[in-house]
């Protein structure tokens, strides 16, 4: 978090109410700092017994920690690596569907563990050193839980505990700052903590069938010149980061119209809405994620709700135009700003930050980016990537 360059037309008690937010923050990461100092040392990058990292989340939240993840492996070359995180073994946006076993020991999906069974069995583990990657969101209470939990099990290294979103004057906080994104953020904890972040990677656990399954699909409906396509994703798990199928259609139709092909990715709930793009090759519910993220790479870029998806494209390396509502705060789960990755978003309406699942103002804030505005700023990306399709 960081003041933004532009202030003109702050209020006083705008200004104050952010700083006040900001003051909460740094108080409550000076309470964190003083119960790790109590509690545990400072990790050794020269253990060669257990590291256990904590990650929670789906699609995003996984794709966003994976340089993290990278950077931990690459750090801790002699210990073993174990995962805890709680999406469900059998759910294909979990770790370990989208995360390479090279760069893990063990994942440990605790979703429906009794606690006490759950304690027990990191218990039993004996592990060296603790990583904690928090969640954006994650409240101050719940950090000093967990601080406390993973200190009472034996384990007498370790940091993470980082406190970010006070969740009190979010519009002032949204005028006054601008908000680091989910991968720069986790990775700059990391190196607080003497942890290296050289290299950025995206480990994918892509297999051979999955590019073979996709290469097909490509190859059946003549799609293989990847300069005429441009990918799409009209779903997202949240209504109000939903762009309009209308929208997405007005934007197709462009396009097509200039000799490129639209390929739509996402789950067997955008069915409907891929089905609504005419003339567009939708794979919606036929794609594995990582097998999307396959069929990215495919694609000279990608046009994307805030969702998932939108963050395999430039895991795989395909840039993003990423449309974005004003639900949360700016810059949190953008795509990184690479010079490749752009994103629309419209601050402008009152409820901005809202933090709702379902907007009572049918989507007003995502629905002020307009067409004309998301075929402008791809007309540019064509531009940038002309020389490199």
């Amino acid at each position: 978090m960081k003041l933004k360059k532009d202030l003109h037309g702050v209020s006083l008690v705008t200004y104050g109410a952010a700083r006040f937010a900001q003051g909460f923050r740094k108080l409550a990461n000076v309470l964190l700092a003083l119960l790790h100092w109590m509690l545990y040392a400072n990790v050794d990058l020269n253990t060669q017994g257990k590291v256990l990292v904590f990650r929670t989340g789906s699609i995003g939240d996984n794709i966003c920690a994976m340089p993290a993840l990278y950077a931990i492996r690459k750090a801790f070359p002699k210990a073993q690596i174990h995962i805890l995180i709680n999406a469900g073994r059998s759910n294909l946006v979990s770790l370990e569907s989208l995360y390479h076993p090279d760069h893990y020991d063990r994942l440990i999906d605790y979703l429906g563990y009794p606690k006490r069974k759950l304690f027990q069995l990191l218990k039993d583990e004996h592990y060296d050193c603790v990583i904690q990657l928090a969640q954006n969101g994650a409240t101050l209470p719940r950090l000093l839980r967990d601080t406390l939990v993973f200190r009472s099990i034996g384990i007498k290294r370790g940091f993470g505990w980082e406190y970010e979103t006070f969740m009190r004057f979010r519009k002032a906080q949204l005028r006054v700052f601008d908000f680091t994104n989910e991968r720069d953020r986790l990775l700059n904890m990391l190196r607080k903590h003497g942890v290296p972040t050289g290299e950025i990677a995206y480990p994918l656990n892509i297999k051979d069938e999955h590019r073979e399954k996709v290469r097909k699909l490509i190859e059946e409906r003549n799609l293989s010149d990847r300069s005429r396509n441009i990918g799409m994703v009209v779903g997202a798990k949240r209504l109000p980061n939903r762009w309009s199928a209308a929208n997405f259609e007005m934007v197709s139709q462009h396009f097509r119209a200039k000799g490129y092909r639209i390929l739509i990715a996402g789950g067997k709930d955008d069915i409907e809405a891929g089905n609504k793009i005419t003339g567009a090759y939708s794979f919606c519910g036929q794609l594995l994620p990582v097998e999307s993220a396959v069929l990215f790479s495919h694609c000279r870029f990608t046009i994307s709700n805030d969702t998932g998806p939108m963050h395999l494209s430039y895991a795989v390396g395909t840039p993003v135009l990423a449309i974005f509502s004003a639900r949360d705060f700016s810059g949190k789960w953008f795509p990184p700003n690479d010079g490749m990755n752009h994103v629309l978003r419209d601050e402008s309406v009152d409820c901005a930050v809202c933090l709702l699942e379902a907007c009572p103002y049918q989507n007003l804030c995502i629905e002020k980016v307009t067409p004309e505005q998301v075929i402008e700023q791809a007309e540019r990306m064509i531009e940038l990537t002309s020389t490199n399709p």
